[in-house]
């Protein structure tokens, strides 16, 4: 499952949580999985990145407001990261590509 253990129990709840997903608990936490591995760039298919990875967290809620503490969690991880990464970028070349990542971020909290 790879060397990071994060991703590697995110991976064990998406697999878990998609077999059960006709029950709308099992769904909304499923779908907190796969953002919170695309957050963590752990994600199965490579397509980590994206504008949607915190709105996916949103809809969640739609599915069951028991994800919402999880859900506000994975909000602030992913907050965390784009902070990070502006910061590092910040006296870099690279800073005009960090402003993407911030606008998804503060898209997906509402």
């Amino acid at each position: 499952m790879g060397d990071k253990p994060t991703g590697a129990w995110l991976a064990r709840a998406r697999h878990g949580l998609t077999a059960d997903a006709g029950n709308p608990n099992s769904a909304g936490l499923a779908l907190v999985s796969i953002a919170a591995e695309r957050i963590m760039g752990t994600c199965p298919d490579g397509a980590c990145m994206g504008l949607e990875r915190t709105q996916s967290l949103q809809a969640a809620l739609r599915w069951s407001p028991h994800t919402a503490s999880l859900v506000h969690a994975w909000q602030v991880v992913a907050l965390k990261r784009a902070l990070d990464t502006l910061e590092v970028a910040h006296a870099t070349a690279s800073f005009g590509r960090t402003i993407p990542i911030i606008a998804e971020v503060l898209s997906g909290t509402g």
